[in-house]
């Protein structure tokens, strides 16, 4: 039986293939792509295809060529390596990017065509590409090593990069490729910077002094090295520890994209970077909540028994948002129950309506969190009276005591208020 099952799905796969190679010539670019791409899916078992996804590398379509370049890639054919290479010197720069990662799936037997265009490319950009497929093939790639070590002197800047995080991925810490890219990060062109920044990220040592050179990235003022540093910083883990102080700096003052890439470097630097999160709760401007929350999720456990004991704050703001921190932790967070509700009794009304979201939240139960809720419904914050009326409305049928409640906070003068409360009577009805 297994047999026949085998040779039932070696017939299926066949047909399959023969109906995406007959796709590769249809009238309509958008069936050839996906025919292409289809065969991607299938890996080497498509290497029938190869003569037809070679013939599609001239297609009029450039979405075409792609997708027949990222399924030479995927099938691993040696007869892919040639047409591929020669598309390093693509004056597009998505074409050299995925020929060149298509180059390093194909793997080792692509190796002497990288060699050959790192040494010999009058294109810089095409010897840069070269590069990075050599970096991505990591150790199959160590017969290049002599060639990425003579590209370190080359005449661009960029190239010297990428031959850097070539040696850095095949060999590990290099002596002079560090020095390169420590150069790298000074260079007046801020994609060198960046390149720069990514390889520390990628293949730099794991130690402080790497944490370091990366945080002085950080006060650039320009978001994508900014975004790149943070990155990198957050792939050092607790290595990056040095780095703490200025990524808090850089949640107070980056816009939110930025602030994103911060607050996950500082969640995989661990439970170092807490004390300094936590106290951001304090900031009135901006609200930091949600990038504290987007930090300890990656430290939840830790995180939850800190929180908790800033629920008897006697700054409120703090007490409040650390509260709410809890609640959208969530499961991870129930061993802070026993303080949340204790919370419910806060002398503060603000304070009493986020521990019921949290309840709620990590525990289900409408009716323990309810009369609270129809409380804060009164709190003067319109912010405060429109949560609670969000949070009704996710109770749903369980929140009909609040319909009278509900009703004259539809009528509340600021609209948010309005609104949440008509939304949360229409969940309710």
């Amino acid at each position: 039986m297994r047999l026949v099952a085998s040779l039932l799905l070696f017939a299926a796969l066949a047909a399959a293939q023969e109906e995406e190679i007959a796709r590769l010539k249809s009238q309509h670019a958008g069936e050839r792509r996906q025919a292409a791409l289809a065969l991607a899916r299938m890996g080497p078992e498509a290497v029938a295809a190869v003569p037809a996804l070679l013939a599609r590398l001239d297609d009029s379509n450039v979405m075409v060529r792609h997708a027949a370049m990222l399924a030479l890639g995927g099938i691993r054919d040696p007869r892919g390596v040639p047409p591929l290479a020669r598309l390093l010197a693509s004056p597009d720069e998505r074409t050299r990017r995925i020929a060149s990662v298509s180059l390093a799936e194909i793997g080792a037997p692509a190796v002497p065509a990288l060699r050959n265009v790192l040494r010999k490319s009058g294109r810089h950009t095409a010897r840069l590409a070269a590069a990075h497929a050599l970096a991505a093939l990591g150790e199959n790639a160590v017969s290049a090593v002599p060639d990425l070590e003579a590209a370190l002197e080359d005449d661009a800047a960029a190239v010297r990069v990428g031959a850097a995080r070539g040696l850095l991925a095949v060999m590990g810490p290099h002596t002079r490729a560090l020095a390169v890219v420590y150069a790298a990060l000074e260079d007046p062109d801020a994609a060198i910077v960046g390149l720069a920044i990514t390889t520390l990220g990628d293949h730099g040592p794991r130690d402080p002094a790497t944490a370091n050179r990366l945080a002085a990235a950080l006060p650039s003022g320009q978001r994508d090295l900014q975004w790149l540093a943070c990155r990198a910083l957050g792939k050092l883990g607790p290595a990056a520890v040095p780095a703490i102080p200025a990524l808090i700096d850089l949640l107070k003052t980056a816009p939110a994209s930025v602030r994103t890439g911060a607050s996950g470097a500082l969640g995989r630097i661990g439970e170092p970077a807490l004390p300094p999160l936590v106290a951001l709760l304090a900031l009135e401007e901006p609200d930091l909540s949600l990038n504290v929350t987007h930090a300890c999720k990656s430290m939840a456990a830790a995180a939850q028994a800190v929180l908790a004991k800033h629920l008897a704050s006697e700054n409120t703001l703090v007490a409040a948002r650390a509260v709410r921190v809890l609640g959208d932790l969530g499961k991870d967070a129930k061993p802070a129950l026993p303080a949340l509700k204790r919370a419910l009794k806060h002398a503060d009304l603000r304070v009493r309506g986020e521990a019921a979201r949290s309840v709620w939240l990590l525990e289900g139960d409408a009716q323990a969190v309810l009369a609270t809720l129809i409380e804060v419904l009164e709190e003067a914050d319109p912010k405060t009276r429109r949560e609670a009326a969000l949070t009704l409305a996710g109770l749903g049928r369980e929140a009909l005591n609040a319909v009278a409640a509900l009703e004259k906070a539809a009528k509340d003068a600021d609209p948010a208020v309005a609104n949440a409360a008509r939304k949360a009577l229409k969940q309710i009805n």
